[in-house]
């Protein structure tokens, strides 16, 4: 075919569309939202000591349970069905628990907090022996919830962090932190 100014199609730019994860909920573009605002510094726990990973979703689901209207029991629930499905140690001592909210938890309600993901990082004092390929302890644990319908800003998510635990001296500057804010500074801008 020819090169035909009529033959050729306008350019198009693309423009995020909006969209709502729940009704009632804010707006927001398919941006992913920066992982620092997903785990802010009050969201890390310093010199956690759960006996059990299911005392550490224990844990976990009564600090989230802080910030969204979604049943603490619930939230435990859903972290050990996950888990049972397949553990979610990464290995080198790190570990990403994750559970997706479904719409029908609150049929009736906006979930607020849950637009985008929501995360929780524990500095665990003792190691849990979780079911890791390389079997060392976990003492990192970077717990997150998120809509069911918004994988792709979770999936975002997942590679950020895990990328910045993927990095040696940043994994042991962070289990030597003293506290939320320090440790913060470690895994988002490896300083501190």
């Amino acid at each position: 075919m020819i090169d035909n100014p009529r033959n050729a199609r306008p350019e198009r730019r693309r423009v995020p569309r909006q969209r709502r994860l729940f009704s009632g909920s804010r707006q927001h573009t398919d941006e992913p939202r920066p992982p620092g605002e997903i785990l802010p510094p009050q969201a890390i726990i310093c010199n956690a000591a759960p006996s059990s990973i299911h005392g550490l979703f224990i844990l976990a689901a009564q600090t989230f349970h802080e910030t969204i209207p979604v049943p603490a029991d619930q939230i435990v629930t859903m972290l050990g069905d996950r888990e049972a499905l397949m553990s979610t140690a990464l290995g080198l001592g790190v570990s990403m628990p994750h559970a997706s909210i479904p719409r029908a938890a609150l049929p009736h309600a906006a979930i607020p907090g849950l637009a985008y993901p929501t995360a929780r990082l524990f500095l665990l004092k003792n190691p849990l022996v979780w079911s890791a390929f390389d079997r060392i302890p976990v003492d990192i644990v970077v717990c997150t919830l998120f809509a069911d319908d918004d994988r792709r800003s979770y999936l975002s998510w997942v590679s950020a962090v895990a990328g910045a635990l993927r990095n040696d001296e940043r994994r042991d500057r962070l289990r030597h932190a003293t506290d939320a804010e320090e440790a913060w500074a470690i895994l988002f801008t490896g300083t501190a």
